[in-house]
């Protein structure tokens, strides 16, 4: 069961990436947007503590008396929640867009290719050429003499995964589709501002750094999905803090028609990051460069172990955790 929630910030956000920032040979911090699964799972756990008045301190030294339910829901202090999030996807006044599927091509010469592209952040009617299982005996792959490959009419074909595009074009299934950038959805505002050192939190002496923080454009919203066995003990409206720097969003339950409980075999998109080692590669039919996330362990006040993700908009070819969404029939 997936609960759907669409947050607006009240100003813009930032996510940093796991890439480190030394003194004297990195001052600025790489950013990611849409803000990884972690983020939100923390944002949506401490909103539950916040909106039960559970002390966050006596909650991390497990001292607080929590209620069976609500501790079903946020897990441990030191553990993960009982739920987690299925999807992160952005709305476009009543449209949904989702991460593209990599298994799916474009003419390279078709993405983004003017500079009016790349203003408004999209390229209209784009043809797709989605990729196909071939045998061939000339071709020896770990799973024997099949593999998927797609072919173009004119050019070099370009995945568009890592691109966005419209749900509803995913349903009627379109050979010609609009494919979106994230710059449609957002702009990039950079940012200074100081180091600090260590507990004592003084201001570090000539160390600044440049942040780039993401604002969401006119009529955007992004919207996170909640994957869990009961109902969640979040209300339905009110704030979360996200990110970098705790900003604030209003956020309000909503109900999407994305389906994700289709069964069988086929091909299923992943609508967020997946965990490497969760995620059987005996399934996966595409997916992007490898993405690594660690996110921070309330219960240690440090950073968690690095963990590896497939990106959002990998292929698989079954619905492996029922939180995906079925692109094309077997």
């Amino acid at each position: 069961m997936i609960n759907w929630y669409r947050l607006d910030p009240l100003d813009t956000l930032f996510c940093k990436s796991a890439g480190p920032m030394v003194m004297g040979e990195n001052h600025a911090a790489q950013s990611i947007f849409p803000p990884p699964s972690e983020t939100f799972s923390g944002a949506f756990r401490t909103a539950v503590l916040k909106q039960n008045s559970i002390d966050i301190k006596n909650y991390v030294n497990n001292k607080a008396e929590i209620k069976p339910e609500i501790l079903d829901f946020v897990g441990n202090a030191d553990g993960k929640p009982g739920f987690e999030i299925a999807g992160i996807i952005f709305i476009k006044d009543s449209d949904i867009f989702v991460p593209a599927p990599y298994s799916w091509f474009s003419e390279k010469s078709d993405l983004l290719k003017s500079k009016i592209s790349i203003e408004r952040g999209y390229e209209k009617n784009v043809q797709i050429f989605r990729s196909e299982k071939i045998s061939s005996y000339l071709v020896k792959t770990s799973s024997g003499n099949k593999f998927y490959s797609a072919r173009g009419t004119k050019g070099e074909l370009t995945t568009i995964g890592g691109y966005w595009v419209n749900l509803n074009d995913i349903y009627a299934e379109k050979e010609k589709m609009n494919v979106y950038s994230p710059d449609y959805f957002y702009t990039g505002e950079i940012r200074t501002g100081i180091a600090l050192s260590g507990k004592s939190r003084a201001v570090r002496q000539s160390h600044l750094y440049s942040f780039t923080h993401a604002r969401l454009k006119n009529g955007c919203s992004i919207a996170a999905g909640i994957s869990y066995d009961k109902d969640p003990v979040l209300d339905n409206s009110g704030t979360v803090k996200v990110g970098g720097e705790q900003r604030l969003c209003r956020y309000d339950k909503i109900e999407p028609d994305i389906k994700t409980d289709s069964a069988g075999k086929g091909k299923f998109s992943s609508l967020c990051p997946l965990n490497s080692k969760i995620a059987l590669s005996d399934n996966l039919i595409s997916t992007g460069k490898i993405i690594y996330s660690g996110g921070w362990d309330l219960k240690k006040g440090f950073h968690k172990p690095m963990q590896s993700f497939y990106p959002a908009g990998s292929v698989f070819y079954e619905n492996i955790n029922s939180n995906l969404i079925k692109i094309e029939e077997n």
